[in-house]
């Protein structure tokens, strides 16, 4: 498979399980928990890609240089705002739940009488882990549709590479080669 496509395919992967978590919210449950981790091996397997440098994987945070245009710096401000907001998310989301528990490891936890008391404080904690939750999803979903928005407006040849057929068959009427400054490799 081609590097970029590659890339492109792990791209929607992330977009589609960030959405199906977003959407399914805390009416999903066990769904939604599934969808975090999902997400969480997502990012750690982004990570790993930057870390060994996989062709078609551009790198994580991306370098700024003084030659760039103002596009450019703030087409990468926008891919590191998203990798934190979505890191954050998924972070607090990990908090929030019994993981022992949702991954069937162990029967639910037991306060014991000694530590009653606490109890108190750890649901003042988890409420509020639980609103930085959403408002990191909310970010999340905000900034994502910036960088949408701003790739089409600006950079519109890289938004439309991303798209699944759209970017092939414009490659193809051009004798099957990508235009240039599409990434291909992982410099």
């Amino acid at each position: 498979m081609n590097p970029f496509n590659r890339f492109r395919l792990f791209h929607w992967l992330f977009v589609l399980v960030f959405l199906a978590a977003y959407f399914s919210g805390d009416d999903g449950e066990l769904l939604h928990v599934w969808l975090g981790y999902g997400l969480v091996a997502i990012l750690a397997a982004r990570t790993l890609f930057a870390l060994v440098r996989a062709k078609g994987f551009p790198a994580l945070l991306p370098l700024f240089r003084a030659t760039h245009s103002v596009q450019v710096t703030v087409s990468r401000l926008l891919v590191i705002a998203l990798i934190f907001a979505a890191s954050v998310t998924t972070v607090t989301g990990l908090v929030m739940v019994d993981n022992a528990r949702a991954l069937g490891i162990a029967a639910g936890h037991m306060v014991t009488p000694a530590y009653a008391d606490s109890d108190d404080v750890a649901r003042l904690f988890s409420c509020e882990v639980e609103e930085l939750h959403k408002i990191a999803a909310n970010t999340t979903l905000l900034i994502a549709v910036a960088h949408v928005g701003f790739l089409f407006v600006f950079r519109r040849r890289f938004a439309i590479y991303m798209i699944p057929g759209l970017g092939t068959a414009r490659a193809k009427g051009r004798g099957g080669r990508m235009p240039s400054g599409v990434p291909t490799s992982g410099a």
